[in-house]
């Protein structure tokens, strides 16, 4: 194969960039690194920073992921309302003569009074809270662990014991 790292002063030319492409395509180890000056391409299996970067990719993802089960199949927009409804259950909570619009209109939909509406609403956030919050402190202790490798063997090991795992 190649003596690693191969590094190309810029500006390269199409068919260097290509080339670049084609084994970046066949060969999944290899990573860029692109600069002002050059592009880098590492074997990731043996370059420190590389394995490193996609370690804390690695485990970005599977955090990501993990939150995404917890959410379960809501559709995107009903998702980005989940502040607002958790803002009118409270204030809801604090002042029952507070109508609500957005858990109004829902629990309308629903066939549901608001009370039984305010309520899945701050159980499911308090779940949510729960589920989230434990995972964010699993990825946190992940990338602490990376961050304090010093070399690419330590790096594998905590990569093999990942606490997302």
């Amino acid at each position: 194969m190649y003596d690693f790292p191969l590094i190309y002063e810029k500006p390269v030319t199409d068919t260097i960039m290509r080339g670049i492409q084609n084994m970046i395509f066949k060969y999944p180890n290899l990573h860029v690194f692109e600069s002002d000056t050059e592009i880098r391409v590492v074997n990731v299996e043996e370059d420190f920073e590389a394995y490193k970067l996609r370690a804390l990719n690695t485990v970005n993802t599977l955090c990501e992921s993990r939150m995404k089960e917890a959410i379960g199949d809501y559709p995107e927009l009903e998702i980005s309302s989940f502040p607002q409804q958790i803002a009118e259950a409270r204030q809801y909570l604090e002042d029952s003569s507070y109508v609500p619009p957005l858990l109004n209109s829902i629990s309308l939909g629903r066939g549901i009074t608001i009370e039984v509406l305010v309520e899945k609403v701050i159980r499911h956030s308090e779940t949510y809270s729960e589920i989230s919050g434990r995972y964010m402190g699993l990825r946190q202790k992940q990338i602490e662990r990376i961050n304090n490798c010093t070399t690419l063997e330590e790096l594998k090991e905590v990569m093999e014991t990942s606490v997302l795992a």
